[in-house]
């Protein structure tokens, strides 16, 4: 399998998410590190976090474990993956 970037993840999904009528933003917070990768609002309303790992490998650092844990435990919808097609499956079940 060739090895496929994090980056080409993400944007496959941004663009998917143009098409569709979500907002697919990436924020930073000044001063804090481990944000989501994406914060995506949808064509609905309803707000989402996802966070990208690079297909097959990429770990999670400690302070994005801290942020989806602190979003889960508040209810938000949120996702770690490495697949454009489980963070469109997740997007679509929110609707």
């Amino acid at each position: 399998m060739q090895d496929v970037r994090e980056a080409i993840v993400e944007n496959a999904f941004r663009r998917w998410c143009e098409a569709n009528g979500h907002r697919c933003l990436k924020l930073t917070l000044e001063g804090r590190r481990g944000f989501p990768d994406r914060t995506v609002i949808t064509a609905n309303g309803r707000t989402a976090f996802v966070e990208f790992k690079r297909p097959g490998g990429g770990t999670v650092s400690r302070q994005q474990a801290e942020w989806g844990d602190d979003l889960k435990r508040r209810g938000a919808p949120y996702l770690l993956t490495d697949s454009t097609d489980e963070a469109i499956q997740f997007i679509e079940s929110l609707n």
